[in-house]
C-alpha cells in the first residue's frame, strides 16, 4: 500500500520508482494498491493499471488540499484495514497520520526520496504552529522503519529515526537505459541538426528550483570556445506547497 500525492500517468522519478517497485510486487503475487490524488478530472477515481490497483482522492492545491487527502485516506485505510499488510508513506511524514488512524502504524514504512527533504519537515521551527507540528512529524517518523536511496540520506534522516535508515538505490535498467550505437548516436544528431563541432547536453525533469535548471544554464552562460546546445525536455512545476 502506497500513499503518494502523485501516480499514473503523471510522471515523474518517483512515480517512475513507485509503479517499477508497485508492478514488481504485483507480478509476484501481492496486492499493489495506491492511493494518490485526483490531480484531473480525466483520471478515473479507481483502476487497475498493471496488476496495480489505484485509488484516486479529490484534492486541491496547497496545504488544505493535502489535509483533504490525509482525511480521505485515513478513512478509506480504516475501513479496509484487515486487507492491509504494509503501509509506505512516500515523501511526506504527515501521511503517516493515516496509518495511525487506522491501528496500522506499526505495519508502516516512510519512504524519503529528495536529499533535504527530512530537513525541511522535521528540523525545528520557530513558529508556534509550526513547532507542534513538526513535533508531531518527528514522532510519527520515529514509530517507522526509515528507507532511504542514498547513504548522505540516511546522514540526514538518521537524527530523527530510532533506527538507522535502510538505504535502498533506485535500480537503473541497463537494458533500456544504455549508451547508444554510433547510428544510433549518428542518427539523432542528423534529426537534431547537430554539427560535428556541437556539443549536446539534455535535460529532462520538472521545471523546479531544486532541480537546479538556472545553474545549468549559469554555468553554459560562463563558457567560451565551445559550441554547446542545451536540449529541455520540461515538466511544469508541481504546485507550490508551502512547508509548515
Amino acid at each position: 500500500m502506497y500513499l503518494t500525492t502523485t501516480f499514473e500517468p503523471e510522471v515523474g522519478g518517483t512515480v517512475r520508482q513507485i509503479g517499477n517497485q508497485a508492478r514488481e510486487l504485483a507480478a509476484s503475487g501481492y496486492d499493489a494498491t495506491v492511493l494518490t490524488a485526483r490531480s484531473r478530472a480525466a483520471l478515473q477515481r479507481s483502476e487497475e493499471r498493471d496488476g496495480i490497483l489505484v485509488h484516486r482522492f479529490a484534492s486541491i492545491p496547497g496545504p488544505a488540499g493535502q489535509a483533504l487527502l490525509i482525511l480521505q485516506w485515513s478513512w478509506w485505510l480504516l475501513l479496509n484495514r484487515r486487507r492491509v499488510a504494509v503501509v509506505q508513506a512516500v515523501m511526506h511524514p504527515e501521511f503517516l497520520c493515516c496509518a495511525a488512524f487506522a491501528g496500522l502504524l506499526a505495519r508502516s514504512t516512510m519512504l524519503w526520496v529528495t536529499d533535504g527533504d527530512a530537513e525541511r519537515n522535521l528540523a525545528p521551527n520557530r513558529h508556534p504552529v509550526g513547532l507542534l507540528i513538526r513535533a508531531a512529524r518527528r514522532r510519527l517518523v520515529k514509530a517507522v522503519p526509515n528507507i532511504v536511496l542514498t547513504p548522505a540520506m540516511r546522514e540526514e534522516v538518521s537524527p530523527y529515526a530510532t533506527a538507522a535508515p535502510i538505504v535502498i538505490p533506485v535500480p537503473v535498467d541497463c537494458g533500456h537505459f544504455r549508451a547508444p550505437t554510433e547510428a544510433e548516436r549518428q542518427d539523432a544528431r542528423e534529426r537534431l541538426q547537430l554539427d560535428d563541432d556541437e556539443v549536446a547536453l539534455l535535460y529532462v525533469g520538472h521545471v523546479e528550483p531544486r532541480k537546479g535548471l538556472h545553474n545549468l544554464l549559469q554555468a553554459l552562460g560562463s563558457i567560451s570556445g565551445a559550441r554547446v546546445r542545451l536540449f529541455v525536455v520540461a515538466l511544469p512545476g508541481r504546485p507550490n506547497t508551502s512547508r509548515t
